[in-house]
């Protein structure tokens, strides 16, 4: 299959020199080497397509699992948080606790647990969407503005190409 080589051969020079010359990032080019590549040989045809991408989506069986487990797990901590402030805070009020205790569970507590709605103070007076959109922006200032997993795994495959399907060994 002599022609499938020079085709092949062919097409990533061809990469190259339009990212050389024309300063295309590598991302842009490196997705010509996916394109259908159909090549003759005089034995038979050869095509080398990208798979066609199916999104992964839960099934609302899998949903349902998640949310029961997220249940859970949210009275657990809910449970053990207010055990913790409930502890430290009686056994202060009952004097069992310095004030520098007191202060050090508090501190303890607080690295522990975080903010109970994080950014929302006086949340008796806010709507809740008022109290998911606080917390929304809040998380923007640490953790960046939202993305969508879809955005994410396309900036991931560009970047490194798409693992599940590419077996191309990888350079260093």
């Amino acid at each position: 299959m002599p022609n499938v080589t020079i085709c092949h051969t062919v097409l990533l020079r061809a990469a190259e020199l339009a990212r050389s010359r024309l300063r295309i990032p590598f991302d842009e080019v490196g997705e010509g080497r996916y394109a259908a590549l159909r090549c003759q040989s005089s034995e038979r045809k050869m095509t080398r397509k990208k798979p066609p991408e199916k999104p992964e989506y839960q099934s609302p069986k899998a949903l349902r699992e998640w949310l029961a487990q997220e249940v859970r797990d949210v009275t657990r901590a809910s449970e053990l948080r207010l055990r913790d402030a409930t502890e430290f805070v009686t056994a202060y009020a009952s004097g069992k606790l310095t004030p520098e205790e007191a202060d050090e569970r508090w501190w303890r507590y607080q690295d522990r647990w975080g903010e109970a709605l994080p950014g929302v103070f006086f949340s008796e007076t806010k709507t809740d969407e008022q109290i998911v959109e606080t917390i929304d922006k809040s998380l923007e200032v640490t953790n960046g503005p939202y993305r969508s997993a879809r955005s994410v795994r396309e900036t991931y495959e560009r970047r490194f190409g798409n693992k599940s399907t590419d077996r191309r060994p990888r350079s260093r």
